[in-house]
């Protein structure tokens, strides 16, 4: 337990682009928030992409590091 999967490297590849991706949309909707309180929420958001994007990369090179485990990855 505890090994990588396999298509870790893909998946964070995947999930840090869509980070990425979305980063504009976010700053977009604070810009335009109508209301103090929906503005605060989409404010405090934006940092909150940081760490994630931080894990999704950490993903990626992990998954690089060590050789894939599971299903059809040669482990009996």
């Amino acid at each position: 337990m505890g090994g990588r999967v396999r298509g870790g490297r893909l998946g964070g590849l995947a999930t840090a682009a869509l980070f990425v991706g979305v980063f504009p949309g976010n700053v977009h909707m604070a810009q335009r928030a109508n209301t103090p309180k929906r503005r605060l929420a989409t404010v405090l958001r934006l940092p909150l992409q940081v760490p994630l994007l931080w894990w999704a990369w950490r993903v990626v090179r992990d998954s690089e590091a060590r050789p894939a485990t599971g299903h059809g990855a040669g482990v009996e």
